[in-house]
């Protein structure tokens, strides 16, 4: 991209779209999401209920499955209890 911008006559060969890492699927964000969620969740940054609430949130988007999420929860939930 840098190099589109420095001779613009580059960008006709579409480089920077084919040399440039692929966006993450909806499934790959949720899975993300569900990490950084269960990092806090862990670390006390939030509580129990407020990380239900964002794992209820990443299934009613439907970018995670309900039996992936609630496997997650109890895991989640029971280690932070320890």
């Amino acid at each position: 991209e840098r190099a589109e911008r420095a001779y613009p006559p580059l960008r006709t060969l579409g480089l920077s779209d084919r040399l440039s890492p692929p966006e993450p699927s909806a499934e790959e964000r949720a899975r993300r999401t569900l990490e950084v969620l269960k990092r806090q969740y862990v670390e006390d940054e939030i509580g129990e209920a407020e990380f239900e609430r964002r794992v209820d949130r990443l299934v009613a988007n439907e970018s995670i499955d309900e039996v992936e999420a609630s496997r997650e929860r109890r895991r989640v939930v029971e280690e932070g209890r320890n």
